[in-house]
Formats: structure tokens, C-alpha cells, sequence
């Protein structure tokens, strides 16, 4: 396991022998278990960079080279305020040895795979369905019915009803 004291060093060193001392003063990095697809992620305004643990399992090399990546995020920002992956951050990507880093990664980290609850609501009036990840907090009524029926104005008669809860794979 790569420490993220290991980390880091490497950071500062990097940082170091190109004269960036205040940006290498301030760093923090961490692990982030949370992440899904994204290899790392650079915190601007907190200096901080996040790294994905399911980069481990692709060796050392592809986690440095993640945290160069990210680091030049933070140099962007620290000298232009720029964001992204423009002219300021392939200037800082070459000032770091990384001068024809990608902008994406190529690795094949598999998103999570979640059970995401939804909601189906059925017009009385009409049987269409509706789906919805969150309930409906208040009355809602079938729009097309509405529009139809009632010169698009809400009414009763048009009410939705909750007709099952049903899971979708996410």
C-alpha cells in the first residue's frame, strides 16, 4: 500500500525542484474510497488532492503519474487561476516532466454499482406512468391531463397516485 505520506514526499519533492514552495507548503493528499471512475481529483481553493485506492492494483507508477496529473491542477490554479485541462495546465503538466500527459485516463475503473430506489406514479384518468427517483413532496396531477382537460391549470381529477415502489440497477 502506497502511504499518503509517501504521497506526499513525492508531491513535495516534485513541487520543490521546481520552485514552487508555496503551493508544496500548503498541500494535503489523501486517499478517497468514495471515488468511482475518477482517478484523482484536485481541491483547488482547499490544496488538496484525492486519490482513487483502485489505482493501487495498476502499480506505483500510474499512481504518481496520477499525482503529477493533479498536481498540475494545482499549479494552474495557484498561478493563472485557470481550471481545467487548458494552455496554463499543460505548461504546469511540462514544468512537472509530464509535458504530453493525457487529459483522461484510460484504466478501467468500473463505477460502483448501486441499487437506486424510484418511484412510479400512475394518472387515474389517463393510466400513463410516471418515473421518479424522489416522491413528489405535495399533490401533483398529470400534466398532459391538465392541459387537456383543463386548460392547464391543476385539478384534482388529474391526481397522480403512487402505484408501486420498484428498484432500478445503477
Amino acid at each position: 500500500m502506497i502511504h499518503n505520506r509517501d504521497l506526499a514526499s513525492y508531491a513535495d519533492q516534485a513541487l520543490r525542484e521546481i520552485d514552487e514552495l508555496t503551493v508544496a507548503d500548503r498541500l494535503t493528499i489523501s486517499w478517497n474510497p468514495r471515488m468511482r471512475t475518477a482517478a484523482g481529483r484536485a481541491k483547488l481553493t482547499e490544496w488538496a488532492v484525492e486519490m482513487n485506492p483502485k489505482l493501487i492494483p495498476f502499480g506505483e507508477g500510474e499512481v504518481y503519474s496520477t499525482v503529477l496529473h493533479e498536481l498540475a491542477h494545482l499549479l494552474a490554479w495557484h498561478r493563472t487561476a485557470h481550471r481545467g485541462h487548458g494552455l496554463p495546465w499543460r505548461q504546469a503538466c511540462a514544468d512537472l516532466g509530464i509535458p504530453h500527459e493525457s487529459v483522461t485516463h484510460n484504466l478501467p475503473l468500473a463505477p460502483r454499482r448501486t441499487q437506486r430506489k424510484n418511484y412510479r406514479y400512475t394518472c387515474k384518468h389517463c393510466s400513463y406512468q410516471f418515473d421518479r427517483v424522489r416522491p413528489v413532496k405535495r399533490p401533483s396531477a398529470c400534466s398532459s391531463c391538465c392541459k387537456t382537460h383543463n386548460g392547464g391549470k391543476f385539478s384534482q381529477a388529474y391526481l397522480l397516485t403512487e402505484s408501486r415502489l420498484f428498484q432500478q440497477e445503477e
